[in-house]
């Protein structure tokens, strides 16, 4: 039987915006496999077995188990009263609205015309200071960081699980490469995310990212979108741990 903790969890899987993450993470594990495919001219036999082991590791059910165990194991009553408190006021479904509509396939589209002419969509100084105080109380930048090496290197674990040729030694020299990237990786993505907010909020006075940035850095909020994002990173750690486990099924 579940407990009213249990449900609030789950409200708060839904209001968040992390059930959307459970769809997500595969697809980007999938993208990841395709770039990887062209790079290594891999046979569509080894592409395809790839791609199945992805949707038996990476489903969005297990997905979902593993967020929602981080989340009821990292987030107190309190806290989660104080999320759902501030989600569910009109600030907080406001921004939630825009965030949602950043998503979407026409939100993507305008999102890359920021990010290739830059110089047509300029913010005030004091507008590019909120959305870096918003991004280093929200962690969007590392979050990232850290989920698109730990994607690169899932995807390097399956290549070398389905693809004969690719020799421990190999592994380890590329696995260092990425991890000796993360300096410009990051650098790349911190510019991505201020276009990425500076679109997202547009519609935002700058009383309005106050409160959001002020609840991001409260107790409350630290604590909320450090658990949000562990929960991404955790989905992604623990089904690699299942990927390595799997290796009799990839050989089979």
């Amino acid at each position: 039987m579940k407990s009213s903790s249990d449900d609030l969890v789950e409200v708060l899987f839904v209001k968040s915006g992390l059930n959307h993450e459970t769809k997500q993470i595969p697809l980007f594990i999938q993208q990841e496999l395709a770039l990887q495919k062209r790079r290594e001219s891999l046979s569509i036999e080894t592409y395809r077995k790839q791609i199945s082991l992805v949707k038996k590791i990476y489903s969005p059910e297990s997905i979902r188990k593993i967020i929602l165990d981080h989340l009821r194991e990292n987030l107190d009553r309190n806290t989660i009263h104080a999320a759902l408190n501030w989600l569910n006021s009109p600030l907080g479904e406001k921004i939630s609205l825009l965030e949602n509509s950043a998503q979407t396939p026409e939100g993507n589209k305008e999102i890359s015309k920021y990010l290739r002419q830059p110089t047509k969509h300029t913010a005030t100084r004091s507008r590019l200071l909120q959305l870096q105080r918003l991004d280093q109380a929200v962690h969007t930048t590392e979050s990232l960081v850290d989920n698109k090496i730990s994607i690169q290197l899932i995807a390097l674990s399956i290549l070398s699980e389905t693809h004969a040729r690719l020799k421990p030694s190999t592994l380890k020299l590329i696995t260092e490469n990425i991890e000796k990237k993360r300096p410009l990786i990051r650098d790349k993505l911190s510019k991505n995310v201020l276009a990425i907010y500076m679109y997202t909020y547009r519609d935002l006075q700058d009383s309005e990212l106050e409160k959001y940035i002020l609840f991001s850095e409260s107790e409350a909020g630290t604590k909320y979108f450090t658990a949000y994002y562990g929960a991404v990173k955790s989905a992604l750690l623990i089904s690699k741990k299942r990927l390595f486990r799997s290796k009799a099924y990839v050989n089979h």
